[in-house]
């Protein structure tokens, strides 16, 4: 199952709860979990620390929109379309705020 959780770039202590809290089990009753984080475009000063944390994580989808909430419509297809190009049917796909 992956499970998309809109983010903003600015938010990287709630990234950081996440993957220390539930974002932590990765297999469970036979079943195996991946969280992803869809953020949107980050400031110049806040992208390098975007750039850094997912070289570390590797778990963030960075889309073409804004981080602001109206797009977060745009965030949620984006995750949808980047499972469907990426994923092949055996996955589940969550998504949360």
């Amino acid at each position: 199952m992956i499970i998309f959780i809109k983010s903003a770039a600015s938010y990287e202590r709630r990234r950081e709860w996440i993957r220390k809290a539930w974002g932590s089990i990765g297999y469970l009753d036979g079943a195996t979990f991946q969280t992803v984080f869809v953020i949107g475009q980050a400031q110049e000063s806040t992208q390098a620390l975007l750039d850094e944390e997912h070289n570390i994580y590797g778990d963030i989808l960075q889309v073409d929109a804004s981080d602001a909430y109206q797009d977060v419509g745009f965030k949620t297809l984006s995750g949808m379309q980047w499972t469907s190009d990426k994923l092949s049917l055996k996955y589940f796909y969550d998504s949360q705020i």
